[in-house]
């Protein structure tokens, strides 16, 4: 069995992804009554990785700038999610054809923070898959530290009639 330290990192890992994912969920939530502003498209490039399992994946890298409240701002995010926007080159391609640099697109703006904006409102699966894993892993690891998964600890079990009942002993090879 895993020791102690082992469930600590699980539970610190999935608190983190837990709280930041609640975070990000709040503002999803929220990006749909942001009020609208009109952007301009000032990037709109491929990015892409190495790849691994699947071949090599490729995201939109997106920079568009927007006015609110008599300042100037330049965002990037396309949608709140976990998870990054990765698919093949031809996704990614069709994707962007509908930003291209210069275009005018409309962007929410949160009243609170004009520095956070966001094309695409709302809760993206992702975003939803990102909490569930992350809550299974602080899970995991609080469970681990409260020692459900380690199973009987001394050298007696509990029988299931809650009589103590001592542990079987394995028969031992004979001496040679």
């Amino acid at each position: 069995m895993p020791d102690a330290t082992v469930y600590g990192v699980l539970l610190s890992v999935g608190s983190v992804g837990v709280v930041y994912g609640l975070v990000q969920l709040r503002k999803a939530r929220g990006s749909r009554r942001w009020p609208v502003c009109e952007a301009v498209v000032v990037k709109s490039t491929l990015k892409g990785s190495k790849g691994g399992r699947g071949g090599p994946k490729f995201e939109p890298d997106v920079r568009y700038r927007y006015s609110y409240g008599g300042a100037t701002y330049e965002g990037g995010r396309i949608m709140f999610s976990g998870i990054p926007f990765r698919s093949t080159r031809e996704d990614v391609e069709q994707f962007l054809e509908y930003l291209p640099e210069g275009e005018r697109i409309p962007v929410r703006v949160c009243p609170r923070d004009p520095r956070v904006s966001v094309i695409l409102p709302g809760i993206d699966r992702n975003l939803l898959l990102l909490l569930f894993c992350a809550s299974y892993i602080a899970f995991t690891g609080s469970g681990g530290l409260l020692g459900w998964w380690d199973g009987p600890t001394s050298a007696e079990s509990i029988h299931q009639c809650g009589e103590k009942c001592p542990e079987i002993e394995r028969p031992r090879p004979p001496a040679q």
